[in-house]
């Protein structure tokens, strides 16, 4: 009798402890459910007021721009899984992991302003700057300014110090795209065709602007190499820029924050304000051509046959000019940053005059590449990163992928 008795005691037991347990769980799914719903209305917001300053593209995949929420969350979900695998398997780098990561991310999930006030361990306050207003990822401790060349020395060096223009250049030709810059970083037409940078191949350019004409040659998307550049078939130029970028001292790969690309933007072309999406990365910009092989792309007077004014403008830095003396720079593009790339009147009115039909002659194409603008852009990690802390970016960014 009393054996029945403890058996019917332990089933009771068994099974209040059950009970408790799927209510435990019920209630933090539910107070999750709520959290998220009251975190999505929260992003709406946000997204809504950032608009009204900032501009974003069509790109369904861009991070940046469309999937920035969906990013936020993924990491938010894995933090605390991949916080305990790095301490479990390196106790050591784990003891060394500076908190600003993660506590960004927290910061981020509780909604939080980013240009609140952020105490270092030091307990100095860091205040964000309201023109930085990075759509993913604001980690508050680190250092930031508009102009950072000074922190990425050693990776302008490595590209002024090889042959980086005529490795790109090269490698663009052998795709079908033409000589687009010597050595000299002039233009030099092999043939009337083959000057176009707009080539009857044109499919691999994605064309990324709405006032004007900006194009875009992908060498690494979003942590993603070019699958063109990969393909060995393409022979050597291909693999030669490969092993360049590869080679940038501070390149910031195997993370969905990650890009290298050629950009082409031509006269009349605007890039309106716009924001990146963290300040984990600084962007380097490496002249490859200026308009008409010029020394620089600034207004001259008349008689001196003037080229249209180029310039960027990064947060309080505004005009910035390319010039062939300095061809190497490196912005921090959390910033609110632009582009603009005024049109000469004569230009402008030449090409109100002009049926589309006209502009495909070569003669067209041939005066409208020589008045282009291109630079090699190349995101590097910020360079106040700890080691343990890219790898653990790494993981909670890891490269774009369609089905992720």
């Amino acid at each position: 009798m009393d054996l029945e008795t403890n058996n019917e005691h332990g089933w009771l037991t068994l099974l209040l402890v059950a009970i408790t347990t799927i209510l435990i769980w019920y209630f933090r799914f539910c107070r999750d459910v709520v959290f998220i719903s009251h975190e999505s209305r929260h992003s709406n917001e946000i997204g809504t007021q950032d608009q009204s300053t900032v501009s974003c593209c069509k790109n369904s995949d861009c991070v940046r721009c469309q999937r920035y929420r969906y990013v936020q969350e993924r990491a938010r979900r894995k933090l605390s899984w991949i916080l305990r695998d790095l301490e479990a398997r390196d106790p050591s780098a784990f003891s060394m992991l500076n908190r600003r990561i993660p506590d960004a991310i927290l910061q981020s999930e509780k909604g939080k302003d980013y240009n609140k006030s952020h105490l270092r361990d030091g307990g100095a306050a860091h205040l964000t700057s309201s023109l930085q207003k990075p759509t993913v990822l604001m980690v508050l401790d680190l250092p930031s300014k508009e102009i950072v060349t000074e922190w990425h020395r050693n990776a302008c060096s490595y590209l002024k110090e090889r042959q980086t223009r005529a490795i790109v250049s090269k490698a663009l030709a052998s795709l079908g795209h033409g000589e687009i810059c010597g050595e000299t970083g002039v233009v030099e037409p092999r043939t009337p065709s083959s000057f176009s940078m707009v080539p009857t191949n044109d499919s691999e350019w994605i064309r990324n602007d709405s006032l004007g004409e900006w194009r875009v040659f992908q060498i690494l998307n979003q942590g993603v190499w070019n699958p063109i550049l990969l393909n060995k078939d393409h022979g050597r130029p291909c693999r030669d820029l490969l092993e360049l970028v590869r080679e940038i001292p501070g390149l910031l790969t195997d993370s969905l924050f990650g890009n290298v690309f050629v950009s082409k933007i031509y006269p009349g072309t605007i890039i309106e304000p716009h924001c990146g999406p963290t300040n984990i990365r600084h962007r380097l910009q490496f002249l490859l051509k200026l308009p008409d092989g010029r020394q620089d792309a600034r207004n001259h007077n008349a008689d001196a046959n003037p080229t249209p004014r180029l310039s960027l403008s990064v947060g309080n830095e505004e005009k910035i000019e390319w010039v062939k003396s300095n061809d190497a720079f490196v912005f921090d593009d959390s910033f609110i940053h632009s582009v603009t790339y005024q049109e000469k009147a004569s230009s402008r009115n030449n090409r109100r005059a002009t049926t589309s039909i006209e502009i495909s002659e070569n003669q067209g194409l041939r005066s409208k590449d020589s008045s282009s603008r291109i630079v090699l852009i190349a995101d590097l990690w910020h360079s106040g990163l700890q080691d343990v802390e890219t790898r653990l970016l790494k993981d909670l960014y890891p490269p774009y992928s369609s089905s992720s």
